[in-house]
């Protein structure tokens, strides 16, 4: 009996579905992540030159993770396509060229007998002031991964003031108070004028689950004696210079544009006028992590005449810590601290916008005002 508003069909005129079982079998093996599936690119690291043989240097990849790319210069340069230009504009406007014998306009600028890096030292000095400067030291990059940066101003400073950060730097405290004891450390602090500087403290008598706080591929045991270890520091420079005092008024000032304000556009401001500059927003935490991304956001040109920087942090005792990092190791004319940005990724971890609605954090800032 067929319904009101439905079209009645014969019998003889409806299909029955046929069910192919081999079809739904094969659907059902090949479902899922096809992981033989061949690859679109594959790097070949043993066709590529190691990075440090590019500087001139020994390959320093540890035992552990053996360096994967090829070490034998000769046969490598024999084997490299053939120059596309034959002149290096790297070369010929700066005097020197950081690529070296991995550049494709290598042959005006790389020994062909000793297969080493030449440089243009009159054109390479009169250039040098054109560089971008605050890039992070593969030195001090390897010592803040491995958390073996000495912060004795940030120490000394949360002693006299009272702030207690036992809870989060437990290994950093526990070092300062190795240090006090030790000897070696009064022989160290002439070392911190020099950036990049590192000294060897033997520390004696601790106990293996504070030592474990430390890399342990970094620390040397001594075979004599199982509870000494020698440990390498990265003591940061102290400025001499005095403290710079800026005039901000009658000056136009560029605001911290995140995302927008970048190194090529303070250039072009400072084309239209800008007296003072400031870089992006960068987040304290980054900073102490070394992370590049963020440390390029302190890059400074040489036409930046007063420039400064925009830190981001919820935590007294890191935004301390990095604040005395940025003065030791970048060129920088002032530190401005963000208390306004309502970014959701920002403002959950209680920084920004979130420090004016924070009473004991913000009484806990106003000592950067010394």
């Amino acid at each position: 009996m067929v319904r009101d508003g439905e079209a009645g069909v014969k019998a003889e005129f409806v299909l029955e579905k046929k069910i192919n079982e081999k079809l739904d079998s094969d659907k059902k093996k090949k479902g899922g992540q096809n992981k033989n599936r061949k690859r679109p690119f594959v790097v070949d690291h043993s066709t590529m030159i190691c990075h440090f043989l590019i500087k001139g240097q020994e390959c320093e990849m540890p035992k552990e993770r053996p360096c994967r790319k090829q070490h034998d210069l000769q046969s490598w340069w024999k084997a490299k396509p053939p120059d596309l230009y034959s002149t290096c504009h790297t070369f010929d406007t700066f005097g020197f060229c950081p690529y070296g014998v991995a550049c494709r306009n290598g042959l005006t600028h790389v020994d062909p007998d000793t297969l080493s890096n030449m440089v243009d030292t009159e054109k390479y000095e009169k250039m040098k002031i054109y560089e971008v400067k605050q890039t992070v030291d593969r030195t001090l990059q390897k010592y803040l991964k491995t958390h073996r940066v000495v912060f004795r101003k940030s120490y000394d400073y949360f002693e006299k003031e009272g702030i207690s950060f036992a809870n989060e730097l437990k290994q950093d405290k526990w070092l300062q108070k190795e240090f006090k004891k030790d000897k070696n450390f009064n022989s160290c602090k002439d070392k911190e004028k020099e950036r990049g500087n590192a000294c060897s403290v033997e520390i004696t008598g601790s106990p293996e689950s504070k030592r474990r706080k430390i890399d342990s591929a970094t620390q040397k045991k001594s075979e004599d004696d199982g509870d000494e270890a020698t440990v390498e520091y990265y003591f940061l420079k102290s400025r001499d210079t005095p403290k710079k005092v800026i005039d901000f008024r009658n000056k136009l000032f560029l605001a911290p544009l995140t995302t927008v304000g970048n190194l090529p556009f303070r250039r072009i401001c400072k084309e239209f006028g800008a007296d003072v500059t400031c870089g992006e927003m960068a987040l304290c935490d980054d900073i102490l992590r070394c992370k590049v991304s963020e440390w390029a956001l302190l890059r400074r040109h040489h036409t930046e005449d007063i420039f400064g920087v925009q830190i981001c942090g919820s935590h007294v005792v890191r935004t301390t810590k990095a604040v005395e990092l940025i003065s030791s190791e970048c060129d920088v004319d002032f530190i401005d601290l963000n208390v306004g940005c309502p970014i959701d990724l920002v403002f959950n971890k209680g920084a920004g916008s979130a420090l004016m609605d924070k009473s004991l954090r913000t009484s806990s800032y106003e000592h950067f005002r010394n």
